[in-house]
């Protein structure tokens, strides 16, 4: 509990972030001005803007503009819905990190929270901070969610089913927009490859 806590008393660093009564906006930022109606436009797969146009391929960004919208929706102002959204997203970094290195190490405390800072503080997503890059942020969670789970089935603490299931579910939810997403999992698939390399190699030669 203690280290659940801790990784969410440091995810509040966005709230830094916000002066007065400041939003964040511009540059290639997409956090939405009007949430609600945002949402409605991108909840189906045809608009008539201009001449009309497709969203059909953009649709798994929908589970980020929900995320995005809930509190607008529950009555929070635009400011605070921005701030609940980047804590939100930075927890769950953390989060996913702990998990890893819980699975990794669970006796160390030390390696666990040293692992979740370093998963959470790193230059890689300094560019996804400064436009509130959600895609990214959810394919690098689902790294290390997916990660876990591989770890667990090989270690024989998981399944093979119960691994496919949950893995399933984690990219459903953290599917780093959908199909125009798939570059972001750059990474995912690469820790993959090394991990089934790495540990089909170690099999073999015992």
């Amino acid at each position: 509990l203690f280290e659940i806590l801790f990784i969410f008393i440091i995810s509040l660093v966005p709230l830094l972030w916000f002066r007065d009564n400041m939003i964040i906006v511009g540059h290639d930022n997409i956090l939405p001005l009007k949430p609600d109606v945002f949402l409605s436009g991108r909840s189906y797969t045809w608009v008539e803007h201009a001449f009309g146009q497709s969203q059909s391929l953009i649709m798994g960004t929908l589970v980020i503009h929900i995320i995005d919208s809930l509190p607008y929706l529950i009555g929070f102002t635009l400011q605070n819905t921005q701030k609940i959204v980047y804590v939100f997203w930075f927890f769950l970094i953390g989060l996913s990190g702990y998990v890893l290195a819980t699975v990794i190490n669970k006796e160390s405390t030390t390696f666990k929270l040293t692992s979740t800072i370093l998963y959470q503080f790193n230059f890689f997503l300094l560019q996804a901070w400064w436009i509130g890059e959600r895609t990214k942020f959810s394919g690098y969670i689902a790294l290390a969610f997916v990660l876990a789970v591989f770890l667990k089935v090989y270690r024989g603490e998981l399944k093979p089913f119960t691994g496919v299931v949950i893995t399933s579910l984690v990219l459903f939810i953290f599917n780093a927009g959908g199909l125009f997403g798939i570059p972001l999992y750059g990474g995912l698939f690469i820790a993959i490859g090394v991990f089934m390399l790495y540990f089909g190699i170690l099999s073999i030669v015992r």
